[in-house]
């Protein structure tokens, strides 16, 4: 019961500061072959997708941020850097984009 009254708590808090901010709009971005498990079970972390077994492609091979516990998420409207395709395949764990 306290985790729950923690996640609306945490819920809240979230939505005042979008509110404060005029936030309107979360984007994530995924290869296509994930949207019919992101439909199915919704969006999950590294960690819970590896608990749970789902098969997934990764978009960030090297995680620099190391939140594996986490959604990354962009805020209203994508960065122009969402969409370049980076030529080097280093940057992706050997493999290209």
């Amino acid at each position: 019961m306290e985790t729950k009254q923690n996640d609306e708590l945490q819920k809240e808090a979230i939505r005042k500061i979008c509110e404060e901010r005029n936030i309107t709009e979360l984007v994530h971005f995924t290869h296509i072959d994930n949207l019919i498990s992101i439909l199915d079970k919704g969006l999950m972390t590294v960690e819970e997708l590896e608990e749970s077994g789902v098969n997934y492609k990764k978009s960030d091979h090297q995680r620099l941020d190391g939140q594996k516990d986490a959604v990354s998420l962009s805020i209203s409207f994508p960065s122009k850097m969402s969409w370049v395709r980076v030529p080097s395949p280093a940057l992706f764990g050997g493999q290209t984009p």
